[in-house]
């Protein structure tokens, strides 16, 4: 697999926009169809098909909204048992 830099896109195929955040096509085009990210449809004048074009920028946004998402407390697997004297 070929190594691509990201640094400095804004704009990607879906399967880049996939590969970029580890999501799959079908994510990625579910997301654009719900408007939560941007993308753009590029093709010639009278032309049938096209090549649709992610926002990185836009991903990004969406990606980091989820970070301000308050989840269950992380477990420590190392942390020894309290006693009942303990918990008093």
């Amino acid at each position: 697999m070929r190594f691509t830099s990201y640094e400095n896109k804004r704009w990607a195929t879906l399967s880049e926009a996939a590969h970029y955040c580890g999501l799959t096509e079908r994510t990625i085009y579910n997301l654009i169809g719900d408007g939560l990210i941007r993308s753009s449809l590029v093709k010639r004048l009278n032309a049938s098909r096209g090549r649709r074009l992610v926002d990185l920028y836009s991903l990004d946004a969406w990606i980091e909204k989820g970070l301000m998402q308050v989840g269950p407390p992380p477990s420590n697997p190392n942390q020894e048992p309290r006693t009942k004297e303990e918990e008093s």
